[in-house]
This record gives structure tokens, sequence and C-alpha cells, in this order.
């Protein structure tokens, strides 16, 4: 017998005529279940709730592929009084059409401001660090303490007031959220960044730039790198959710992963200084893969926590490593144009892209099998761009850095600054 659900995802659920048993077939269609050896005949003629014991042989492969199936769907906690499956999946109630748009459409100008305001942070905390001194990282470091703090407060504020209602209301997270920003908002109107002259031909520069063989690629993998993250960010929560995670949960998930990348942010001159940044970029694809392929054999939720703190090198201690890059770089002042193409590539089409392909690996190989393809492909990619760099890329930041200190003046621009350099003890 089914006990009431303890999490519904905050969907509503269709009654079941029988609230005893469901229909199977609601959630697989004949074929599949076939074509996964169930004896379908059984199933129709005694209606088992969630599979039951309907495979036509004893096969353990047999029985992983229907246990790989269901673990596709949107689960439902479910207690059962004897055997059956942890979880299994409800029928939900289809909401209006215009529910979908609307929030497509406040979803794209809210993601859309939100992009812009951070990529631009950036370049405005490199200009002030110039100006007055200090380290990136450590400034990186602010918003980190914030994650891990609001992060599990709002995870909670959610579960209590979910636990009243009956229901999973996420109301609390958009509350918080417009609260913090703002305060945001506020301190920023306070701040003295002042202003710098714009680049004659802002359009011919970043064109000239973007045609260095060493700039774009470092554009494109950045771009890999973002189809890596950006599954992460758009699956790691629903499928941590399948394997039975409350949102507390999720929300130390980001705690861990931030609380992880303090020491890390803390010398991010130095670690930059010593490995270099590119190779900061080519061990976030190692760590994005490690992650990834992590994710796909853990069994509970709670086993995600040594591969978020992994997030340290993949996302944090990278974006360091790679604003910093561009500050080195970047000639006259385009370090805010080259930053926003970063964070375009990055952030932007990076996790698009990464969220769409990702929907097409689960939808076609399973939500185990996606996490693993793309760890495969943080793999390859981060073997392809260190072997490039070794090789061949390197050559022009050699050359580039050469040139840049010996065009640059002690009162326009110096070559060895605040900002760690990989080349700055050949800097005069």
């Amino acid at each position: 017998l089914l006990a009431e659900a303890s999490e519904n995802l905050g969907l509503s659920k269709l009654p079941d005529e029988d609230e005893e048993v469901t229909n199977f077939t609601q959630h697989f269609s004949k074929e599949l279940l076939v074509s996964a050896r169930v004896d379908y005949g059984s199933l129709e003629r005694e209606d088992l709730r969630c599979g039951g014991v309907v495979l036509s042989s004893n096969l353990t492969s047999t029985y992983n592929t229907l246990k790989e199936l269901a673990a596709d769907c949107m689960v439902q906690k479910c207690s059962f009084s004897h055997g059956g499956p942890e979880v299994c999946p409800p029928d939900y109630k289809e909401s209006a059409p215009h529910v979908f748009y609307l929030y497509f459409f406040l979803r794209f100008v809210g993601t859309t401001m939100l992009s812009a305001s951070v990529t631009v942070m950036d370049p405005i905390a490199l200009t002030m660090i110039q100006k007055y001194g200090g380290e990136f990282g450590r400034e990186r470091l602010s918003s980190t303490l914030g994650m891990a703090l609001f992060s599990p407060l709002t995870g909670i504020l959610i579960d209590v007031k979910s636990k009243k209602l009956g229901y999973t209301d996420y109301s609390a997270a958009f509350y918080t959220y417009d609260t913090l920003l703002l305060i945001s908002t506020v301190s920023l109107l306070l701040m003295p960044i002042g202003a710098k002259v714009p680049a004659d031909n802002i359009m011919r520069d970043l064109l000239r730039l973007v045609q260095l063989p060493h700039v774009i690629m470092f554009i494109f993998f950045l771009f890999l790198l973002g189809n890596c993250w950006g599954f992460i960010e758009s699956y790691l929560f629903l499928y941590l959710k399948e394997l039975g995670a409350h949102n507390y949960l999720l929300g130390v998930t980001v705690t861990v992963g931030t609380l992880s990348s303090i020491p890390f942010l803390y010398g991010a001159e130095r670690i930059s200084k010593k490995i270099g940044h590119v190779n900061i970029i080519v061990i976030a694809f190692f760590a994005h893969a490690a992650r990834l392929i992590g994710y796909s054999f853990i069994g509970s939720a709670w086993w995600c926590f040594p591969f978020e703190a992994i997030e340290a090198l993949s996302v944090h201690l990278m974006w360091v490593a790679a604003a910093t890059y561009c500050a080195i770089i970047a000639p006259k002042n385009l370090l805010a144009t080259l930053i926003g193409v970063l964070g375009m590539s990055h952030f932007s089409l990076g996790r698009g892209s990464g969220s769409f392909a990702g929907g097409l690996l689960i939808g076609t190989y399973g939500t185990r099998e996606a996490f693993q393809i793309m760890g495969l492909l943080g793999l390859i990619s981060g073997i392809i761009y260190g072997l490039m760099h070794f090789f061949w890329l390197h050559k022009y930041d050699d050359a580039y850095n050469s040139k840049s200190c010996e065009e640059s003046t002690g009162k326009h621009r110096k070559c060895c600054n605040n900002i760690t350099t990989d080349k700055s003890q050949d800097c005069h």
C-alpha cells in the first residue's frame, strides 16, 4: 500500500482512481517496456505498483535496465508497507499553457540582467584593485561566503513553509533573492567606482584581439567548460531530488562548494603565479569531469558532498584565473569588453548549450549516462587544451607579454601590477 507522499516537488498531482495502485503504462510506453524485457501481459493483468515483479526473466541486466529507466522519471518519495522501490513516478496535473510562457519570459529577462551584472562586476573589481590595491581572489571570497550562508538558510525556509502547506513552496527563495539584490544595489551606489576613458574604436580593437590564436582558443575552451558547468547547474538538483534529497540538503551542497573554495580564493594570486592561468583552466576541465562522473555513481544524495567540494577548482578558482588572464591580455581599456565576451561564452552560450545538449542526452541515454558523457567531454577537452597550450599557444602568450612590457610605461600601464601574471618575473 502507498502512504502519503512526503515530497511532490511543488506540482499538483492527479488523483488515482484507485489509491492503492497506479497504471505503470502512464509513465512507460508498451514498446519501451517490452524492449526492457518486461512481462507486459503480467503487468497489465496484475496492475503492479512501480513494476513489482514484472520481469520476463531474472537476468540482472534486465533488472538494471528497468531500474535505469525508472530513474529517469520525475520522482515522488513513496513509503511502502513491504517491498517496492524507494521512489516511483507520480501523475502530475498539466499547468495552463500561459504559465510556462510567462515563466519563460520572466526567467529570460531575469537571467539576462543577472548575467550582464555579474559580468560587469568583474572588470569593475579589477579596475578598483588596480586603483586602490588588493587581490581579485580575495574580493571574490566575499561573494562565496554569502552563497555559503544564505543557500542553506533559504532551503530551510522552503522546507519549513512547505511542511505547513503540504506542498513545496519556493517563494522564500525569490523573496530572499530580491532582498539581497536590493541591499547589493544600495551598496554599489555608495562605492567610488569611477570611470575609464573608452578606447578609440572598441569593435576594431576587439576584433583584432579575438583574432589572436591564444585568445580565440581561450574563449572557445571557456565555452566548452561552460557546457559542463551548465549541465551541472541545470540537472544536478533534479538528479539529487530523484535520489530523495530535501531542499535544505540542496542548499548545503552550495555551502560545501563555496566553503571549500576559501583557501583557493585567498591564495589565488600565488596559485596563479605558480601554476599559470591557462593551466588552472585545464585543471578546471578535469575537476568538472571528476564531478560529473562521480555524480553518476552515487546511490544516495549525501554522497554528492565530496564532489561538490571540487567546485572550488572547477568554478571559483577557474573564474579568478580567467578574469585576471583577461587583465593581462586586454589592450588599452578593453578589459570590460573582453571579460564580457568571455562571460557570454561561458555563463550564457556555454551554459545554455550544456543545458540543451544535456536534456537530449538524458532523454536518449538516461540520467547517469548523460553525466558520464558530459564528464568525458570535460576530460577530453582538458587534455586537448593542455596539449595545444604546451606545444603551440604558449608561444603567443610569451610574445604578447614581451611586447606589452616594451610598449608599456609606468604611468599608463604597469606590466608588473597587482594582477598576477604568468610571466611577471620577466617584467621590469
